[in-house]
């Protein structure tokens, strides 16, 4: 029995390496994952307006 389903993915054109700067926006969790990646030294911004619970305010 197969318990799971398969998706085949394309590859990606452009991949996310340790020079590429990210950032990282919304709720508290994207705060959490954002300053582990500033704690190991890597080009990120983390909310820069402030933790946002509106779906439409990130967009």
């Amino acid at each position: 029995m197969e318990l799971l389903t398969g998706v085949p993915l394309p590859s990606s054109t452009s991949a996310i390496t340790f020079d590429t700067p990210v950032m990282f926006m919304g709720s508290c969790f994207a705060g959490e994952i954002g300053y582990r990646m500033v704690s190991g030294k890597l080009p990120v911004m983390v909310n820069p307006h402030g933790t946002l619970f509106n779906p439409f305010s990130v967009a």
